[in-house]
């Protein structure tokens, strides 16, 4: 609210100054991209006990980065 129209990203930079606000945003970027997949492979297999046994694993996790993206 402090900072409107603007992401964590623009303003941690005014808030950190340059360099920590860029080592926080590094930070935050590289745990999502270690959680994504994760999380990915937990609803695959659930998609692929309960509703849908007999589908490639594969396939689930095809459709499911394509629904995000």
């Amino acid at each position: 609210m402090l900072f409107p129209g603007q992401s964590l990203i623009e303003y941690s930079g005014l808030l950190l100054g340059t360099w920590m606000g860029n080592l926080v945003i590094m930070i935050y970027l590289v745990q999502w991209y270690t959680i994504i997949p994760i999380l990915l492979r937990q609803f695959t297999d659930l998609v692929n006990i309960i509703p849908l046994p007999e589908t490639p694993i594969k396939s689930i996790i095809l459709l499911m980065v394509l629904l995000i993206t």
